[in-house]
């Protein structure tokens, strides 16, 4: 229609990262743990399920929590981080390789716990 053209359209919040994450597939579901580090979110898993290592890789994930509580992928995070300018503080080279695939050291942690909705 011709009003949609006058008619500005609201954007979104940007999503951030907030937080490194392993994303287990337990016996009895999908759990998520976090830390500033992939390793504090390993350690976080190993508390909990002591014998985890010793079982198929496949069962867990690495990946960022997003301040909206949602588990990304390491792909889907570099996106999100570059669209939040979370990786400004890189050079052009690095925000490009850390577009493709996150890393905890790309984005700067530490998060408060505010930023997470």
């Amino acid at each position: 229609m011709i009003w949609e053209r006058f008619i500005k359209k609201r954007e979104a919040p940007t999503e951030k990262i907030v937080a490194a994450a392993i994303q287990y597939r337990s016996n009895t579901g999908i759990e998520i743990f976090q830390g500033q580090t992939h390793q504090e979110a390993v350690e976080m898993l190993e508390r909990k399920y002591p014998e985890w290592a010793a079982e198929d890789y496949e069962r867990y994930e690495d990946g960022f929590l997003t301040d909206t509580k949602r588990f990304v992928g390491k792909k889907e995070a570099g996106k999100i981080a570059r669209a939040a300018g979370q990786l400004d503080h890189l050079s052009d080279e690095q925000k490009k390789e850390a577009t493709g695939l996150l890393h905890t050291f790309d984005t700067p942690f530490p998060l408060r716990d505010s930023e997470i909705k």
